[in-house]
């Protein structure tokens, strides 16, 4: 009998079979998610409320103030209004000012990177994030705990430690 034929796939290695079980694996999976995922199937700027309005498969519909997203807060009607919709429902793109969103993320509240919804929330277009609410924990606040000094680092780990120059400048790396 014929060795069945590996494939490598960086430090990985595979028999045809084994990639085949896989892929129709994760297409299994993805079509699950597909089936339990909220996916838009319409997407429109209402311009008189200054909304982004998205319509789901499930028939609800969920807007948004444009002027909170990233890109869109400083973008003109014109370039609100052309929007694409990609990856079966999962993905909104603007293409006019390059700027992409999950469908997902919006209905989770995520309206940029996380710099950007931190100055949401500081310029009060956005409550803070429930995690604010959580009850604080009863340790000792940081100023009344004992902090231990600072230690040198044995010799023996120094040797883990190598130099390494780049350019000019010194770097320190671990060595691995």
């Amino acid at each position: 009998m014929a060795k069945p034929k590996l494939i490598r796939m960086g430090k990985f290695t595979y028999t045809q079979d084994e990639l085949d079980k896989m892929f129709e694996e994760a297409t299994r999976r993805g079509q699950e998610q597909l089936e339990r995922e909220p996916l838009a199937v319409k997407v429109e700027y209402d311009v008189a409320p200054r909304q982004i309005v998205i319509t789901l498969n499930n028939g609800s519909r969920y807007s948004f103030p444009a002027d909170i997203a990233q890109g869109l807060a400083t973008a003109t009607d014109k370039q609100r209004a052309k929007v694409n919709i990609l990856g079966m429902g999962t993905l909104l793109e603007w293409p006019k000012i390059d700027m992409h969103f999950t469908t997902l993320g919006l209905l989770e509240g995520r309206f940029g990177t996380r710099r950007w919804m931190d100055e949401l929330r500081r310029s009060g277009k956005l409550p803070p994030p429930p995690s604010a609410n959580v009850v604080k924990s009863k340790r000792k606040p940081a100023a009344k705990r004992t902090i231990p000094a600072v230690r040198k680092m044995p010799a023996s780990k120094k040797s883990a430690v190598k130099s390494v120059r780049s350019g000019s400048s010194r770097v320190a790396a671990a060595g691995h």
